[in-house]
């Protein structure tokens, strides 16, 4: 038995050990499976050939580099036993980076991601089919022995994982077919996910603790790419408490900055989907993702910021046409019962489609300098669908459209200032709707915005537009209300409608437009990113509220803003004053 003074000198005994590990110089491990010298790990030429061996022997602080190769977590010297439970287990904080040259190379420490891929496969055997079909990864022959998850990172306070693709991670139970991780400190940078598939979470899961040991997880300029999940984030879940990023202990934060996300799908979340998560977004591209609600991004009851950020082609459509409860957010669905704020600013949304929302559904939400063009949505709001007061500034909305429903915004209440809203369509050529809720009438306000090509998009005796004030507004067919005018906004180039096909408007295709204003002093053309000068100058030059600060405009101004999406920024139209 042993006694407590044994017990003491052995915990002693077990700390001077550690201290002395902790103070040994961190190392670099160098790893190639071409690599034929002593496989020690000591440098290019004596690399060991298995990634698993370099993640055995790293100590905390350790650099790892792996050559360009495809390496697969049943691979290592001392292995015998293999099956789809193996994963690049990493349990102490490293530092993991990819893309070298390697042996053979003129310069083994030369670095490109692109030219030198380095591949972690869950794909084992070596037997799984090419794909471009993310639907096909849940039953596609072949996949059933893969790995349930290619990398795993538990409980460390510090990790780099860098210039990796993986792929072909198969997780039956929970989520991460590519990567999960349990209360961790992760930055991950220049990472490619490719078919991996999961109940949620298709490439990246992070789960939801019980414990208060949250995850600090940051990921950059990677790639999400035909990934799938049966429930919730085709390439990315995050749950309550699984991030924390910008100090709120109680929810945490997912941070996501230059990633692109293209063909992944799942029920709710086509790329990303976080419960009870504050979701940052920062020059991050969505395209071509599907799901039943939230095309391109499902937030559930948590605040959502995004920044410089484009949606192109998600959908959200339900296979059932008269479903209400699903088919929402063609690009963004954000739960009505979210906390926090939705601010979205200068994203750009194209093309996305859903039954409600065609490219937003959510709760009340801020839009700064967002643009939304050639949306539509099957049954309600072909460009936004907004469960409360929606806040517009300096937003372009043409081009949308609605087969049964409202053609650009349907709220219940709005606050527009400097927008522009052109060749919106609806059957019934409503380009807006605000409704009561809950009792209550929500008012609506535009002010300094130009509303045209609808046949009554703002019709004062429309019952959803009571208590709507309009001002200092260029609305087609006139609105009452003071410094309100109906003339030619005379845009650079005004979009257009294709030709109509026959009894199938949905798939008439807008041609988007220019919509700065035309000036005798000076216009910006963003396609040659220069000032030109026209024949004529709009009349929505300095033709706004003259209590509204006119920002950043150029000059020369006439001291006062001018109307639509361009009015207060840099890229306002020049007034002309007339020949020196």
């Amino acid at each position: 038995m042993e006694t407590n003074g044994q017990l003491g000198r052995a915990v002693a005994v077990g700390a001077l050990i550690a201290g002395l590990a902790a103070s040994l110089p961190a190392a670099v491990i160098y790893v190639d499976d071409d690599a034929a010298g002593t496989n020690n790990g000591s440098s290019w030429a004596d690399a060991l050939r298995y990634l698993r061996d370099a993640l055995a022997t790293a100590r905390a602080g350790d650099e790892i580099r792996v050559a360009q190769g495809i390496y697969r977590p049943d691979q290592g010297a001392d292995l015998r036993d293999g099956g789809p439970d193996l994963a690049f287990l990493i349990v102490h904080g490293i530092v993991l980076r990819g893309g070298y040259a390697g042996v053979g190379a003129s310069d083994p420490n030369a670095r490109d991601i692109q030219l030198c891929p380095t591949v972690l496969s869950g794909d084992c055997n070596g037997n799984d089919v090419e794909l471009s079909e993310p639907d096909l990864l849940a039953h596609l022959p072949g996949r059933g022995d893969n790995s349930r998850h290619v990398v795993v990172i538990e409980h460390v306070d510090f990790c780099v994982l860098d210039g990796f693709s993986i792929r072909d991670g198969h997780a039956l139970e929970g989520g991460g077919g590519g990567l999960l991780v349990h209360s961790s400190d992760v930055t991950v940078w220049n990472c490619t996910f490719t078919r991996n598939w999961g109940p949620a979470g298709g490439a990246v899961f992070i789960p939801r603790l019980l414990a208060k040991n949250l995850s600090d997880v940051g990921m950059h300029n990677c790639r999400f790419m035909v990934n799938a999940a049966a429930q919730h984030g085709g390439a990315l879940r995050a749950e309550d408490g699984a991030l924390y990023l910008s100090g709120n202990e109680e929810n945490g934060t997912l941070l996501l900055t230059d990633c692109e996300f293209a063909a992944n799908t799942s029920l709710r979340g086509g790329a990303v989907s976080g419960h009870l998560v504050a979701v940052t977004l920062s020059g991050c591209t969505f395209r071509a993702n599907s799901a039943d609600d939230g095309g391109g991004l499902h937030q559930a009851r948590g605040s959502l910021n995004a920044t410089g950020c484009t949606f192109v082609e998600n959908s959200a459509l339900s296979p059932h046409p008269a479903s209400f409860t699903r088919g929402q957010g063609g690009a963004v669905f954000v739960d009505i019962w979210s906390e926090g704020r939705v601010t979205l600013a200068d994203c750009m949304f194209r093309n996305n489609r859903a039954v409600s929302g065609g490219a937003l559904l959510g709760k009340p939400m801020e839009l700064r300098g967002c643009r939304f063009t050639g949306n539509v949505g099957r049954e309600h709001a072909g460009a936004v669908d907004c469960s409360g007061t929606l806040i517009g500034r300096n937003c372009l909305f043409d081009g949308n459209q609605s087969l049964r429903g409202i053609g650009a915004v349907d709220s219940y209440g709005a606050q527009f200032t400097n927008c522009t809203f052109a060749g919106n369509r609806s059957p019934d050529g409503i380009m807006f709707r605000s409704l009561a809720g809950h009792g209550t009438v929500w008012s609506n306000a535009f002010t300094n915005c130009i509303i045209r090509g609808m046949s009554h998009g703002l019709d004062p005796h429309q019952v959803w537009l009571a208590k709507t004030t309009v001002t200092y507004c260029n609305v087609e067919g006139g609105y009452p209300g003071v410094g309100n005018i109906d003339v030619d906004p005379d845009w650079a180039a005004p979009g257009q409608w294709r030709l109509p096909r026959a009894n199938d408007p949905s798939r008439d295709v807008w041609i988007e437009g220019d919509y700065h204003l035309k000036s005798e002093a000076g216009r910006w053309d963003p396609a040659v990113r220069t000032w030109v000068h026209d024949e004529v100058t709009s009349p929505c030059i300095d033709a706004g509220d003259p209590t509204t600060p006119v920002g950043a405009e150029p000059l020369p101004n006439g001291g006062r803003i001018n109307l639509g999406v361009y009015g207060g920024t840099v890229e306002a139209s020049r007034s002309y004053l007339g020949q020196p």
